[in-house]
């Protein structure tokens, strides 16, 4: 009716915000039915929409629905809504409704009757109940619908900022809150309640906006209004959001707002007001403090915790003596206990969440007193340096298990402290209540549980003790890893108080219904079961190990064999119908070899490990051997290798000790295990993710660490020269291996073993390093292999050896010598593949091995580097001639005793090999030694076995090239021949008084090698320069061997030459001479003269005994 426009008329020039607006343009209320006056003109203050215009039958109730298609076609009169109404506009429009009108009048409709929505600013309303146009209803009604509307229209204008980018959020809020005046007081209640929708938003735009209108909140007080709680506590949410999204699919719109967005708009704006609102601190301390404990909310402890920090810093300024949480006003917040199980669990994971860690400490230490009254001064203390530990660290430097540890130990430090057996208690039961927030977080939990261990370890009632540790063992999650793990860890730190009562709850426990039920008869037939129950068991072997690593020594000892020991092989060996069955459960396998390892790892850190005999030792070391070869040679999947090889580490320490025959056995099958696993294939991305191309990397990596620590620990039981010897041995094989994934990895853990043996090596007394040459034989080689990260490993294998050598000679360990240090310089050259580098490598690694080996080490070095002369890998080969050929030239000369065993192993080695370069080598080498020892090489030569081999003419051979050499070894040749007699007559007893000539063996032997030399082209200048001397000589020794036999021992060998169907030689002696002669005229530049006599068919009548006077005077003409 009129009255009542009229009524709602001055109501609107009434109130400060919105006089002179357009009633229409604000508001489509139910209140305003066109419908009474049929379309005709409302006062000039407001004019009706055309929209709103229409005819209608004069009805005293309205039962129609009206609609208003749009917001911005509502509009019409002196002042319109724009095309796109401002935010203010909207905001407002709700709020002038329902003013107080002059005089008390409370005015209202029957909304509340119906049902609205708003999408995208269209506005459907519709009214399916009875209402009376002008009915009125209490001011308290209406303000609860009109929230209600005001919430949505807040909630589609955020929608309709952020999506169609109308204008800025802060430009549409800031008018809400001009400076405090008793108008706008009265509606800060009503503003929040009617934020409660757009809270519920999904979308990040909105929430992003959500956040910023929240800001400006707090600013004007808003926040301390009841109802506040639901905006902090929606900020709070929004900083527990993902920091980092994972990639996802394109959307449709180019400008989303991810979650990362939110957070860290939410994180700046918590922060903000924390720390520049001064009004705000009553609002969020000590509230804030009931976002720390849920575990869900963990995302956002950081900023809780900085903001909490402040707050509480600046609380405790205010009021010094006295600050300490107030429970009494504050019901909700969470207990002391609590907030220390939780802070203390967040603090075990310091790097998570920006620094989450760090955070929580610090938030603990302003903490202290509320927490308990005693502990400020340990805090103040203790936990500043725990926070410098952290910052000076990494991820990657600080020991996850060292910080674990070091909260234990502050833990038990604060329990000690405290010393109050009731807050233990509670604070026990706390930790065990927290338990379940953590079942999907097993990191966290898994050290829950050792801080239930360590408290229950200080704990004073040992009822509560029995009955705690039983609710864990029936409670626990056994299907998870961390949890088994979490679970026997805790146990066993329990045992560090209670050592009697935790080994027979344990076995209380076996007994107990709750097992039984898992482990029944039939259920061995029931795969799922059998499952269960074999993680049940794996639990309490692993149980028993940590109860057997953290209880005290001095009471272990006495328990291993009967209750500890005992027991772990009853839960692992199972038995059907009395046959013993091998477990397939790789869990079972993995519990069983953590559990004995740990037990090994107490009976070594107990004082009277030298006195304990480990009666399961043998046992122990073939059951872990039998697991390394049960595992798969083709690949490496599991842990088992290295979790068995880690375990031998500590078998091998204890006594007794392993015979040699077991040792070797047990250095075979972890180096068979590990190093002739397939190479490691690079994976592709379709093959699977790259974290699990990570875990194999790292499982690769740890199981040859745990080669190497077996190793050393074999090495270390006999650290000296004969145990270095023996170890290689078994590793040698490897390291000169085909494959170059082998050699890889063994000159890789060769490496970290001398390393091992130089730090550990302790010397009293100078003795010999006899191997040294041996060893160092073995890797110089390496230094030029085809891979380059070998040949890195092999110059510290030769670095480490020759410092090794020098401790032995009485240095410090920290002496550095210059040459050898030379090595170190040379690694980053290595990477180069190129020839002409690794020779220069090769000659300078081998100057430096030369300086610093003892004579007595050169020969043995020699020896063995022959032998690498033949190695598979042609740069090693290669290799080993340059370094042969360098020690010859730089440390030839003291090997003059030694040229006849350095010359037999050459022609062994030729006999083995036909490689043209090992043969080349082996001549150069020769060819060295005769430079500098040519008469001991000379009288080695020629005592070498006639007919000659051809290995043998392939060394007299090396020493013709060079004239000078050639020409003195052709003189020390002549004089063989001419000092000694050509034959002997010896009387044969078959032909009565007739004598036979027989041919003395060096002046034969002189003779071949005199031919061997003159057959090379190179051997022509010296030929000329002796040839007087080689004619007379060789003529001579033609006449003296005409009818001249040789000795029956020669003549039984070339039997045997003939027999193994190799070429024969000519061993005549008469023949042998004639030959050299030939050869002599042909090198001496009469190689016409040699040609007439043969024409002539002199050379034949030379070795006739009747006719020689002819081929002799055929020779002089």
């Amino acid at each position: 009716t009129s009255a009542g426009y009229n009524a709602i008329q001055s109501t609107f020039q009434s109130s400060h915000v919105l006089r002179g607006t357009d009633l229409c343009s604000l508001s489509p209320s139910p209140t305003l039915r066109p419908t009474a006056l049929g379309g005709a003109a409302f006062p000039k203050v407001c004019t009706i929409p055309a929209a709103w215009r229409e005819k209608s039958e004069a009805k005293p109730v309205c039962h129609r629905q009206l609609t208003v298609p749009s917001v911005s076609r509502l509009c019409s009169g002196s002042e319109k809504l724009s095309a796109r109404p401002s935010a203010t506009q909207l905001l407002f429009w709700p709020l002038g409704l329902l003013p107080r009108v002059p005089g008390g009048a409370e005015l209202g409709c029957a909304a509340k009757h119906g049902r609205g929505c708003l999408e995208q600013c269209q506005v459907p309303w519709s009214c399916g109940l009875p209402c009376q146009c002008v009915h009125m209803q209490p001011l308290a009604a209406a303000l609860e619908v009109q929230a209600v509307f005001w919430g949505r229209i807040l909630h589609a204008l955020l929608r309709h900022t952020s999506l169609a980018g109308v204008c800025p959020v802060e430009a549409a809020v800031s008018p809400l809150f001009p400076p405090p005046a008793s108008q706008m007081e009265i509606k800060k209640p009503f503003i929040l309640s009617s934020m409660k929708l757009p809270l519920q938003d999904n979308s990040n735009k909105v929430k992003r906006a959500l956040v910023q209108v929240i800001s400006a909140m707090a600013h004007h007080g808003y926040l301390e209004q009841p109802g506040g709680e639901a905006m902090v506590e929606f900020l709070v949410r929004q900083c527990a959001l993902p920091a980092e999204q994972l990639p996802r699919r394109q959307s449709l719109e180019a400008e989303d707002v991810t979650d990362s967005q939110v957070r860290d708009i939410s994180v700046n704006t918590l922060f903000l007001i924390s720390t520049t609102v001064d009004r705000m601190s009553e609002v969020l301390w000590p509230y804030l403090l009931e976002f720390v404990t849920p575990v869900h909310l963990t995302g956002a402890l950081t900023p809780l915790c900085r903001s909490l920090v402040h707050l509480a810093a600046k609380n405790q300024e205010e009021q010094p003596k006295d600050f300490h949480l107030h429970y009494d006003n504050n019901a909700n917040l969470p207990s002391p206990c609590a907030l220390m199980s939780r802070l203390l669990v967040v603090a075990s994971q310091p790097y998570g969440g920006e620094g989450r860690g760090s955070a929580a400490l610090r938030l603990l230490n302003v903490l202290s007193r509320s927490i308990h009254p005693t502990l400020e001064p340990l805090w103040n203390k203790k936990l500043p340096e725990l926070v410098e530990r952290l910052e000076a660290n990494t991820k990657v430097s600080l020991s996850q298990e060292e910080w674990e540890d070091t909260l234990l130990k502050f833990l038990q430090e604060t329990l000690m402290t405290i010393s109050d057996c009731s807050w233990t208690c509670r604070l026990t039961s706390e930790m065990c209540r927290q338990l379940s927030s953590y079942n999907g977080s097993s990191v966290e939990k898994n050290f829950l549980y050792k801080c239930v261990g360590t408290a229950l370890a200080a704990c004073a009632n040992k009822d509560l003790v029995r009955k705690t540790l039983q609710e864990l063992l029936e409670t626990a999650r056994y299907q998870e890893e961390a949890e088994r793990e979490g679970l026997a860890c805790c146990l066993g730190l329990c045992a560090v108080t209670y050592l009697d009562e935790t080994l027979a709850k344990l076995e209380e426990f076996v007994k107990s219904d709750v097992f039984r039920k898992s482990a029944g008869l039939f259920s061995i037939f029931k795969d799922r079961s059998d499952n269960e129950v074999e993680k049940v068991k794996g639990t309490l072997i692993l149980c028993y190990g940590y109860v057997a690593r953290y209880a005290p020594t001095e009471l272990v000892l006495a328990r291993i064999d009967a209750d500890i020991l005992r027991n772990i092989f009853l839960y692992f060996n199972t038995k059907v119908l009395g046959i013993k069955v091998e477990t397939k459960d790789l869990s079972l396998k993995l519990c069983l070899i953590q559990s004995i390892c740990m037990v090994c790892q107490a009976i070594c850190n107990s004082a009277q490990s030298g006195d304990f005999t480990f009666s399961h030792k043998a046992e122990l070391v073939s059951q872990m051997m039998d697991f390394i070869k049960a595992e798969p040679p083709d690949s490496l999947r599991t842990p088992i290798r290295q979790r068995a090889m880690a375990t031998c580490v500590y078998l091998v320490f204890l006594e007794p000790s392993l015979s040699d025959a077991e040792t070797a056995e047990l250095l075979d099958t972890c180096l068979s295990g590990v190093l002739a696993l397939p190479e490691a294939e690079t994976p592709r991305e379709k093959d699977g993710p790259v974290l699990r191309a990570r875990q194999e990397e790292t499982l690769w990596r740890d199981t040859l660490d745990a080669l190497e620590g077996l190793l050393k620990g074999v090495l270390q039981r006999d650290l000296t020269p004969r145990g270095l010897q023996a170890m290689f041995e078994h590793l040698g094989p490897w390291i000169k291996s085909t494959k170059e994934h082998e050699r890889e990895r063994a000159v890789e853990v060769a490496a970290g073993v001398l390393e091992f043996y130089r730090e550990k090596l302790n010397v009293s007394t100078v003795v010999p390093f006899y191997n040294l040459g041996l060893l160092v034989a073995l890797f110089s080689p390496r230094c030029t292999d085809s891979l380059a990260v070998v040949r890195q490993h092999a110059v510290d294998c030769v670095y480490a050896l020759l410092y090794i050598q020098l401790c032995y000679e009485g240095f410090a360990r920290d002496h550095r010598d210059e040459s050898v240090e030379k090595l170190k310089a040379m690694k980053p050259g290595l990477r180069d593949p190129d020839v002409n580098t690794l020779f220069q490598a090769c000659c300078s690694i081998a100057k430096v091995i030369a300086k610093r080996l003892p004579p007595d080490q050169l020969l043995s070095l020699l020896l063995t580097m022959l032998e690498g002369l033949a190695d598979p890998d042609r740069n090693c080969s290669r290799a080993a001639t340059v370094m042969i050929n360098s020690l010859l030239k730089e440390r030839g000369a003291v090997l003059l005793e030694k040229v006849p065993e350095i010359l037999a192993v050459v022609h062994a080695k030729l006999q083995e090999v036909d490689q043209e370069h090992v043969w080349k080598a082996a001549q150069q080498a020769v060819y060295i030694l005769a430079s500098q020892h040519r008469v001991v090489v000379v009288s080695s030569l020629l005592n070498s076995p006639l007919p000659l081999d051809s290995c043998t003419c392939a060394l007299w051979r090396a020493l013709a090239p060079d004239p000078t050499l050639a020409s003195q070894v052709l003189e020390l040749l002549l004089e063989k021949i001419n000092r000694d007699v050509p034959y002997k007559e010896n009387k044969s007893f078959l032909r009565g008084s007739t004598s036979e000539r027989v041919a003395t063996f060096l002046p034969l032997s002189a003779t071949c090698a005199l031919h061997e030399l003159m057959s090379v082209p190179e051997s022509g200048p010296a030929v000329v320069g002796l040839y007087a001397e080689l004619f007379v000589t060789l003529l001579l020794r033609v006449s003296c061997t005409v009818g001249v036999q040789l000795p029956k021992g020669l003549l039984s060998k070339e039997r045997k030459t003939l027999g193994r169907g190799q070429p024969p030689r000519t061993l005549d002696p008469c023949s042998s001479a004639v030959e050299t002669l030939k050869a002599m005229l042909i090198q001496g530049g009469s190689g016409t003269v040699a040609k007439a006599v043969a024409d002539a068919g002199g050379w034949e009548l030379l070795r006739s005994m009747e006719r020689h006077h002819e081929g002799v005077a055929l020779l002089a003409r």
